[in-house]
């Protein structure tokens, strides 16, 4: 998936042929509207992080500001933060914060190095055959990862901003798809909502898939009540027809991953099973496919269904 990734994104920013260059930019930078960030090394892993704090205008409920973890918040904290201050002004709606949680850098093959470790479990042994040029060291941070947003970030969240420890909610798409169903089946006290967007469920055989039967369990006896929202787009799963520019693999050999991976599939599958279960009130489990969306299109629709599923959280 990172190499497949890979290769979109770079054929997205390549310089259409003819192209005149632009002149060069001026004026001030662009900012998010009452956002701020603050960097840190955790004390839990020695990892570098930079935490997006997106504050709503409005102020905070008696009980506190609800909170979205962004995950990929260099990529995400944006889209996000403007999705919910729009969203916070409809008719029984109101204020959200939103934390996007990333990195202090802005190299993207940098990003995407870090949050593939932080945002998968151990990796198989062979995983240099789906990601050249990659080992099992790269990936498997996840557990410690968790610990740096229950230890590090949420305390710190909370000690600046009036915030609902009751309804929080948890985003990630891809690896942090994946990252968010892990917590959920391992943790699902620790949010009160959990956003899998187009999660990597093939990963290491679907090992995520080790703590479900656990999580049901707790569900219907009536245990945990968190609800859930698994999206992923409608052509995740359609064979490629052409190539983008500067990709490295050849046509047959894209399709063979993408019929490996089962993208659409799998997220289907694993929504329909959570939906069956009946738990304990307040717990709910929906699946939404986006049908003419891809793997990099479907965020931004994940995202606004989010912040929808968080305020109009019981």
């Amino acid at each position: 998936m990172l190499k497949l990734t890979a290769a979109v994104g770079v054929a997205s920013v390549l310089p259409g042929v003819g192209v005149l260059a632009a002149p060069p930019l001026s004026g001030a930078p662009v900012v998010v509207e009452g956002a701020r960030q603050f960097d840190f090394v955790s004390a839990v892993n020695g990892r570098a992080y930079r935490v997006f704090i997106a504050s709503p205008s409005q102020p905070a409920p008696p009980a506190g500001y609800p909170v979205l973890y962004v995950l990929d918040g260099n990529a995400y904290f944006s889209t996000a933060a403007a999705t919910a201050n729009l969203q916070s002004y409809s008719p029984g709606m109101g204020p959200l914060l939103v934390v996007g949680i990333g990195y202090p850098v802005s190299d993207r093959m940098e990003i995407e190095k870090r949050r593939a470790f932080d945002l998968t479990p151990p990796a198989p042994k062979d995983v240099g055959a789906l990601m050249p040029g990659m080992t099992p060291a790269d990936f498997g941070g996840l557990d410690a990862f968790l610990q740096v947003i229950e230890k590090e970030i949420k305390p710190q969240v909370a000690a600046s901003v009036p915030v609902n420890p009751a309804n929080t909610a948890i985003f990630g798409h891809s690896f942090g798809g994946l990252a968010v169903l892990q917590i959920l089946f391992e943790h699902p006290g620790f949010f009160r909502s959990y956003i899998a967007a187009s999660p990597s469920i093939f990963w290491n055989g679907r090992v995520v898939l080790n703590g479900e039967a656990a999580f049901l369990r707790q569900v219907t006896e009536g245990k945990v009540a968190p609800q859930v929202l698994i999206t992923v787009g409608g052509q995740e799963s359609a064979p490629w027809t052409k190539l983008p520019l500067g990709n490295p693999f050849t046509l047959d050999q894209i399709n063979g991953m993408v019929r490996s991976l089962r993208m659409v599939d799998n997220a289907r599958e694993l929504a329909n099973r959570l939906a069956a279960v009946k738990g304990a009130q307040g717990y709910k489990a929906l699946g939404v496919v986006y049908p003419d969306d891809g793997h990099l299109s479907e965020p931004p629709a994940a995202l606004s269904r989010a912040v929808r599923l968080v305020l109009e959280a019981p």
